[in-house]
């Protein structure tokens, strides 16, 4: 359901007209199930041409209009333009169709519902079967529940071979027929509103722009994307062929006044919203490691290694090199690597592990409790880790950085001007080696605890500059607490 929009005073003028109401009527009545999007994608062409420089169609049926093509950024407008069907999935000998799925459509609303079904010679009418009140099976306290296997078509045929002779077969989609209709104080019902109003939206803002004038310094993708409702496919094709910069989406969400919905879970009322309340939260995972240091002495001799896992890091660069300079002193080497390490690098870990089985000072660290040596480690070795972070605001202690190679998952990094606060802020919670320097790393982890006491006034300035309200994590969980109880 949609507010509708209506003419009022001149004050307050509608951007709606009546052509642009009259195709969001059309557009809501014709039919565009998931993986049959065509002739909604039509119409929607047709509309937008107008006010659109140029338009295409991709080979999964997504639609495109572009205006001011050719530009370098290029920003997405999108909707998509599929709805929930069913599928005919089965036809018994006395003419019933039963079905599946096609996307999420709810079965609950199903019994009694009329329906099209759109066979190989045309459209059939036909209607959800249910057993009326006083002849369906079960027992007062007990009412039978529509489910998707007990849902039937009734289309009128008695036999298959009527049903065969409509042009009906397994694979035939069917659509609800509920169309475009204006309820009282403006507002819009209509079968698929999810997301047509999207597909509507979009058109008129491509409108509005044109009929304004508008001049834009980017290239704007107008995209109505095809089968969301099975996964976001065409979305995910159409992205990788316009590679835009930047991308709005539009799309339904849910009236959370109304009835039978928990506000708690699915979020405030539309209308009349209570005042937001900011509760200092914190960051649980960091008062829950500190606990754990102070209730633990610092094991001066212990050396955790815990790196990122990625193919320039530690583990894949420089790892052999560095347990080998560590291996001649007197320290005990914990090494945390990565699970997903172990399982993309079996030779490595092999060769790791045989090492450490030959010199009795290294060993391996694989359980699933983080905490197990960062709580008493005197000295931490990493790369790109955010452990690094946790390590030293828990413990105040410096961290000794290997200096491998940004961690870049984002090919158009460099498009962007902010920089990771990990990088920002390495230099304030200890000091770098090269990857060709790691033969030094028992210099360097003498340097650091020479100058403990001016590190953790670094680390403590560092941590409150850039964490929010680190000792207040229970008020979180006591505001929680407080919401649940009724």
């Amino acid at each position: 359901m949609a507010k509708a929009i209506k003419k009022k005073a001149a004050s307050n003028k509608s951007i709606l007209t009546t052509d642009s109401l009259q195709f969001l009527s059309n557009y809501i009545n014709n039919p565009s199930p998931v993986g049959f999007e065509s002739a909604g994608q039509l119409l929607w062409l047709e509309y937008i041409k107008p006010y659109v420089d140029e338009t295409f169609t991709d080979p999964y049926g997504t639609a495109v209009g572009v205006i001011n093509p050719g530009q370098k950024f290029k920003v997405v407008l999108e909707a998509h333009a599929d709805e929930i069907s069913w599928f005919v999935n089965y036809i018994n000998a006395e003419g019933l169709m039963y079905l599946k799925r096609n996307g999420g459509v709810d079965h609950q609303i199903a019994p009694g519902q009329r329906v099209i079904i759109h066979g190989k010679k045309g459209t059939v009418k036909a209607v959800f079967g249910w057993p009326a009140i006083h002849t369906r099976i079960g027992t007062a306290d007990k009412e039978p529940v529509a489910k998707v296997e007990n849902l039937f078509l009734d289309c009128g045929a008695r036999s298959k071979k009527e049903v065969d002779d409509l042009g009906i077969h397994v694979g035939c989609v069917v659509t609800y027929t509920d169309g475009f209709e204006e309820l009282s104080y403006d507002y819009f019902i209509g079968r698929a509103m999810d997301n047509r109003i999207g597909g509507f939206m979009i058109a008129e803002v491509a409108r509005l722009l044109t009929q304004n004038k508008k001049t834009l310094p980017y290239s704007l993708y107008v995209v109505n994307a095809v089968q969301e409702e099975i996964g976001l496919r065409g979305a995910e094709m159409i992205a990788r062929r316009i590679k835009p910069d930047a991308a709005i989406i539009t799309d339904v969400t849910h009236d959370t006044s109304t009835p039978m919905i928990n506000k708690f879970v699915e979020g405030e009322k539309i209308y009349s919203l209570p005042a937001k309340e900011l509760i200092h939260y914190g960051y649980p995972l960091l008062e829950t490691l500190r606990k754990k240091v102070q209730a633990n002495k610092i094991q001066l001799q212990k050396i955790l290694v815990a790196p990122s896992w990625y193919k320039k890091g530690i583990l894949n660069t420089c790892i052999l090199p560095l347990v080998e300079a560590l291996g001649k002193t007197n320290h005990e080497i914990w090494i945390r690597p990565h699970p997903e390490f172990i399982k993309r690098n079996k030779k490595q870990y092999e060769q790791l592990t045989k090492l450490s089985a030959k010199s009795g000072k290294i060993f391996f660290d694989t359980g699933s409790y983080v905490f197990t040596h960062l709580k008493d480690a005197a000295h931490l070795i990493t790369d790109r880790s955010g452990i690094a972070f946790e390590y030293a605001f828990a413990t105040g202690r410096p961290v000794l950085f290997i200096d491998t190679a940004l961690k870049i998952q984002n090919s158009e990094l460099e498009k962007f001007t902010l920089s990771p606060l990990e990088n920002i802020y390495r230099g304030e919670i200890g000091m770098c080696l090269q990857q060709d320097e790691v033969s030094l790393a028992e210099k360097a982890l003498s340097e650091l605890k020479q100058s403990l006491e001016s590190w953790e006034s670094f680390i403590r300035k560092t941590e409150k500059d850039i964490v929010f309200s680190s000792a207040c994590w229970s008020n979180g969980i006591e505001y929680i607490r407080n919401q649940l109880t009724f």
